[in-house]
């Protein structure tokens, strides 16, 4: 395993606390940082993982403060919005007019977006 850097743990902990997995994480480093980690190295840097049982209180911290604010701002992504979803459901549902069938469809996702409340 390669020795990592500060900043580079850091890009790590961050990534996966914004729920990328493991092997996103690697090619990132690879991609930024031009150093090659294996997807299990980076299972090490998520304390909610048992690879990363050990990590240091300053980068448990810095994972859960990250996912906490990673969280957050998912409520201001229109798509992860309920209203944006029930809005685009309603268009479905005019624009397919007389079509009983698709009707239908948006009428039960609509529901499944009602139920999983």
């Amino acid at each position: 395993m390669a020795a990592l850097k500060e900043p580079v743990k850091f890009f790590i902990v961050q990534s996966l606390a914004c729920f990328e997995t493991p092997q996103e994480v690697a090619d990132a480093v690879k991609e930024r940082f031009g150093i090659v980690i294996d997807r299990r190295q980076c299972e090490n840097y998520d304390p909610t993982k048992l690879a990363g049982r050990n990590l240091s209180k300053k980068l448990v911290t810095l994972f859960e403060r990250t996912r906490k604010d990673f969280k957050k701002k998912v409520e201001d992504i229109p798509i992860a919005n309920r209203a944006f979803h029930f809005k685009e459901l309603q268009k479905m549902y005019e624009e397919w007019g007389k079509n009983k069938v698709m009707r239908q469809n948006v009428l039960k996702q609509a529901q499944g977006l009602i139920q999983s409340d």
